[in-house]
């Protein structure tokens, strides 16, 4: 199964609770996606496209399924070890990987003309039921008072980064209280739980071209889909019609058949008798 060093940078968001054993891993599913998860957040990215793993044959063939578990140190590893490829566009940056038996994996990767191998070790329990996760949220996504804005990632994450260095939380719950304003601000309120300095940020989303909403693609909306009408497509062979069932006779119109049939006998009776 051909996966990208995007795909397992899942892995950041399971180092938060990494004496778990059960979400110390990423999850490569069926189609190629991977999971991440960490308490109370998830981080899912999709498969790599058709066009590149075929751009990607001639140096790197896929092999094997997913429905994979791999430990986090496994895949830490395998990310040191991607090579950093500027000279065709990041498509280098990819890796196959395999399972061997059933506690470990092969990971193959390439830099266009000599591969590597790594082997890893796999989580052999089932993994956390995220698609119901997935699922969950974003049936939800659009309904209500929900606020739709588009920000700027990068300073986002430096407004975050800022508040954590401000507010530090030895306990290790750091709570950030996030409002979301008719107006289309953000803010972000926070403490100091040593001084009690309150902290506060305040960040407007992009405007016009920028702000408009992304759609939901192919991989997003498969969450949505109900999980037994899917197996039942798989499970149905290619180019077989579906039966439909006859809808059944109402039991008026027998009646009313035994109604004409008993009125012609007995006409048929008067008839005789004369």
């Amino acid at each position: 199964m051909i996966v990208s060093k995007s795909n397992l940078q899942t892995v950041m968001v399971t180092k938060v609770d990494n004496k778990i054993p059960a979400i110390d891993n990423v999850h490569i599913a069926e189609d190629g996606s991977t999971i991440g998860i960490g308490g109370k957040m998830m981080l899912a990215i999709g498969p790599v496209k058709n066009e590149v793993k075929k751009k990607l044959n001639n140096v790197l063939k896929e092999q094997g399924e997913g429905s994979l578990t791999i430990g986090s140190e496994t895949i830490k590893e395998v990310i040191k070890n991607i090579p950093a490829d500027r000279k065709f566009a990041g498509l280098l940056e990819h890796c196959n990987v395999e399972r061997i038996n059933d506690t470990e994996v092969m990971v193959t990767i390439t830099d266009g003309k000599r591969n590597k191998k790594i082997r890893g070790r796999l989580y052999t329990r089932p993994f956390l039921p995220f698609r119901t996760l997935m699922k969950n949220a974003m049936e939800t996504s659009g309904q209500g008072k929900s606020l739709r804005l588009v920000m700027n990632l990068k300073r986002l994450i430096l407004l975050l980064q800022a508040i954590e260095k401000s507010a530090p939380d030895t306990s290790g719950d750091n709570p950030v209280w996030i409002e979301f304003t008719e107006q289309n601000y953000v803010i972000l309120r926070s403490v100091n739980m040593v001084t009690g300095q309150r902290c506060v940020g305040i960040m407007s989303p992009y405007e016009g071209i920028e702000g408009k909403w992304l759609d939901l693609d192919e991989w997003e909306q498969s969450f949505l889909e109900d999980e037994s009408s899917k197996k039942a497509e798989r499970s149905r062979p290619v180019g077989t019609k579906v039966k439909h069932k006859k809808k059944p006779v109402k039991v008026e119109v027998k009646h009313k058949v035994k109604k004409i049939q008993k009125s012609k006998i007995r006409k048929g009776l008067r008839l005789k008798s004369k």
